[in-house]
């Protein structure tokens, strides 16, 4: 969408006029209106939940070197091992989780 900027400035001196009678008092009145309360956003439960989740992720570090370390070690030696009870466990619960 292009704005031409006769039709922007139009847009801003609307917005500043109505800004302006919103702010002034009313002819005639005995009380100056009360200030405008503040935007405000309130954030769900789950919301910060996920934040917080989100913050611990990114402060982890990227990798764990030790542990990368020491599997590529055994891969390499040939020595590295699945236990394949365990991974199908693992599996399994993958999939219910994603149901």
């Amino acid at each position: 969408m292009k704005i031409h900027n006769g039709a922007a400035q139009q847009a801003r001196e609307l917005y500043r006029k109505q800004n302006q009678s919103a702010q002034a008092p009313a002819k005639g009145a005995a009380e100056p209106t009360a200030p405008q309360k503040p935007d405000r956003a309130d954030i769900s439960a789950a919301g910060r939940l996920k934040a917080q989740a989100l913050d611990a992720v990114q402060s982890a570090p990227e990798t764990r070197a030790d542990l990368v370390t020491r599997l590529r070690g055994q891969v390499q030696s040939g020595s590295y091992s699945v236990n394949d009870q365990k991974l199908a466990s693992h599996l399994t619960r993958q999939v219910n989780l994603g149901d």
